[in-house]
Parts: structure tokens; C-alpha cells; sequence
């Protein structure tokens, strides 16, 4: 598929995802380590539903379809990956394709800070 965001919207996105990936990192995520990321959409609740559907084809599944406290649609998606660089910026291209091709507007992404035996805790430190 071809990148039809601009720019502009390129680097307004990735300088945003880095401030998370940092965030990350000083919680002791090992970027090697897979995990689940979920990602939001925004959208009329057509538009959501239409990439509810198709969200395979980018290598996601279905973890939500609800209205947040306003009432307004709310579309959460996830995927197993890890937090690398390539890998999130793979990630923040697909999700302003997803934005360009449904409609919709991403309203950010999430995941727990992780290493290869999963999420960072008391019982797993880093």
C-alpha cells in the first residue's frame, strides 16, 4: 500500500510515538521482546466498523468496538510485536495508512513495558 499521508502529519506522529517508546524504554522494555500493542481509531462508526473488518489485512485483530463516555465510537485494535524501532515505525506508518484509507483518525497506541518473559512487574523486573 502506498503512503499517501503527508509529511507534516509523518513527523507529527513518529516525534509523539517516540515520547512513548522513550517512556518505554526508561521502564526497563526490552525492544526485543514481543508483546501486545493495541492501537485507537477514532471515526464515525461506519468508517470504524468497515476497518473493524479489514484490520486483518494489517495484521491486527479486534479487541474493542465501544462508545467511550460521550458516547463517540471507539475502536480498539491489537497485534503481537515488539518495540524496536523498525518495528514502531512500521507500525506508526500503517497506522496513518489505516487513517488515510478508512477515514479515521488514530488516537493513539499502548503497551506494557516488557521483557522476554513478559510485561515488567514486581514479579518480573527488568
Amino acid at each position: 500500500m502506498k503512503a499517501s499521508f503527508s509529511r507534516d502529519r509523518w513527523e507529527e506522529a513518529w516525534t509523539a510515538d517516540l515520547d512513548v517508546i522513550r517512556n518505554l524504554r526508561s521502564n526497563g522494555d526490552d525492544p526485543s521482546a514481543p508483546r501486545e500493542i493495541d492501537v485507537s481509531f477514532r471515526g464515525s462508526c461506519n468508517a470504524l466498523k468497515r476497518l473493524a473488518a479489514a484490520c486483518s489485512n494489517f495484521g491486527f485483530k479486534v479487541q474493542s468496538l465501544d462508545n467511550d463516555e460521550e458516547g463517540e465510537p471507539w475502536l480498539f485494535l491489537a497485534r503481537v510485536q515488539t518495540s524496536d524501532d523498525e518495528a514502531m515505525r512500521e507500525l506508526t506508518e500503517t497506522y496513518l495508512q489505516i487513517e488515510d484509507s478508512f477515514d479515521v483518525e488514530c488516537d493513539g497506541w499502548g503497551c506494557m513495558a516488557s521483557n522476554h518473559n513478559g510485561p515488567i512487574s514486581n514479579e518480573n523486573p527488568a
